[in-house]
C-alpha cells in the first residue's frame, strides 16, 4: 500500500470509507425499517432502459441565467389542454428515473422533466459555486419561463429535486409559478439545520445525537461530499471499470431490498455531487430562512414505508417549520417510482394535482 502513489492511496481510503458507510447504512436501515422478517416486500423493482423513453418525447435545450444549457423533456398532453407537471430527479439520477411512472401520467397531464445541471445533456460546470441552490433555482425558472410562461405548474421533486423545490418556495417570484408542491420525503437542508440544532441540545441527549448519526449514516453524501476532491475520488474508476460509488451500490443491492440504480456515468455523478459540496454544510450551519412566506402553495410529502435512506426523524425535520403538510405513504422504498408500487404513487400524484388544479 505504501508503494502506491499518494493520490491512489487517498482514493482507496475514501472508497473503503464510503463502502463501510453504505454497509452501516444498510444495517441501520434494516433494523429501523418495518421490513418483514422474511425479507419479502409488497413491490418489485422494474427493469427499464434509461436510454429509451417509454412514451413519445420532445427534447429541448434552454439556457439558464448564467448560460448553462439545461436539457428539458416534454411528454403527454399538448400545452394548454391539461395541467403541467414539472418533475425533477434526485441524486445521482437523471430525468430517466421517471420513465417507469410516465406512462401512468401522460394521458391526463402534460409532463416536463429536466436534467439537473451536471447531468445528462445539461451543462456540466466545473466550479462548485455553479451548483449553489440559487443557480439551481434559476434552472427551474428557465424551464417554466420557456415552456409554461402563462400557467401555474405542479412541482414534483424526488430526493435532491425535493431539496431544490423547497428553496423555490422561499422566493415569491418562483413560488408564484407553482400550483402545488410534492416532495418524496425530502426536507430542505435549512429545515434539517433547524432540526439538527434542536437535536444537539443538551436536553435532547443521548437520543438526539443518535437520531442525527442514524441519518448521516444512511446518506453518506451529506458529510462525505464536503470537499470537491472527495466527490472526485468517490467517482474515480476502480477495478472492473466502475466507480467507488457504484461498487458501494452493488453491495447495497446484495444486502438490501432498496432498488437503488447503479451504472451511472462517472462524469454525471461527479458533477451533480458538487451540489452537496456547495450547499449541505453551508445551509445546515447558515440557514437562509426559518419559515415559508404566506401564500405558499399546498404541500404534500410522499413517504416510502420501506425507505432506507430517509429516516423518519429526517423526514420529521419538515415539521420544524410549523407548516401544514399533507403526509401520504406509499408501500415501497425511496425509489418507489422505479418499482411495481409506482401505480400507487401515480394515484397520489394524480389526486393531489386534481385537488389543486380544480379538475
Amino acid at each position: 500500500m505504501r508503494y502506491l502513489p499518494s493520490l491512489t492511496r487517498r482514493r482507496l481510503l475514501v472508497g473503503t470509507t464510503g463502502a463501510l458507510a453504505v454497509f452501516l447504512a444498510v444495517r441501520v436501515g434494516s433494523s429501523a425499517s418495518a421490513v418483514p422478517s422474511d425479507n419479502r416486500t409488497p413491490w418489485e423493482p422494474i427493469q427499464f432502459d434509461r436510454a429509451s423513453p417509454p412514451v413519445p418525447v420532445v427534447e429541448h435545450i434552454v439556457k439558464s441565467a448564467d448560460g448553462t444549457p439545461i436539457a428539458v423533456q416534454e411528454y403527454g398532453r399538448a400545452r394548454g389542454t391539461a395541467p403541467t407537471l414539472v418533475m425533477l430527479h434526485g441524486y445521482p439520477n437523471s430525468h430517466a428515473v421517471w420513465f417507469p411512472i410516465l406512462p401512468l401520467l401522460v394521458d391526463e397531464f402534460r409532463v416536463l422533466t429536466y436534467d439537473m445541471r451536471g447531468v445528462g445533456n445539461s451543462g456540466k460546470p466545473d466550479d462548485v459555486d455553479s451548483y449553489v441552490l440559487d443557480r439551481l433555482d434559476e434552472d427551474f425558472s428557465a424551464v417554466v419561463d420557456n415552456f409554461a410562461p402563462d400557467e401555474l405548474v405542479h412541482y414534483i421533486g424526488h430526493d435532491f429535486g425535493g431539496v431544490i423545490g423547497w428553496d423555490l418556495l422561499t422566493k415569491p417570484e418562483l413560488a408564484s409559478r407553482i400550483a402545488s408542491f410534492t416532495t418524496f420525503g425530502a426536507p430542505s437542508f435549512d429545515m434539517f439545520g433547524a432540526w439538527f440544532r434542536k437535536h444537539v441540545a443538551f436536553g435532547d441527549q443521548p437520543f438526539g445525537l443518535l437520531d442525527i448519526l442514524n441519518q448521516m449514516i444512511r446518506i453518506p453524501e451529506f458529510w462525505g461530499f464536503a470537499a470537491k476532491s472527495i466527490v472526485a475520488a468517490t467517482w474515480a474508476r476502480i477495478p472492473r471499470s466502475t466507480s467507488v460509488f457504484d461498487q458501494a451500490v452493488r453491495w447495497l443491492h446484495k444486502m438490501s431490498n432498496e432498488p437503488r440504480e447503479s451504472n451511472h456515468p462517472n462524469d454525471d455523478g461527479y458533477h451533480a455531487g458538487l451540489a452537496y459540496t456547495a450547499n449541505f454544510s453551508d445551509r445546515v450551519m447558515n440557514p437562509r430562512y426559518a419559515s415559508l412566506p404566506e401564500g405558499t402553495p399546498p404541500l404534500q410529502t410522499l413517504e416510502g414505508v420501506y425507505d432506507r435512506f430517509f429516516s423518519n426523524e429526517f423526514q420529521a425535520s419538515m415539521d420544524s417549520f410549523g407548516i401544514p403538510i399533507e403526509r401520504r405513504l406509499y408501500n415501497a422504498g425511496h425509489w418507489g417510482i422505479a418499482t411495481t408500487a409506482n401505480g400507487q404513487i401515480a394515484d397520489l400524484i394524480r389526486s393531489w394535482v386534481r385537488i389543486n388544479s380544480g379538475s
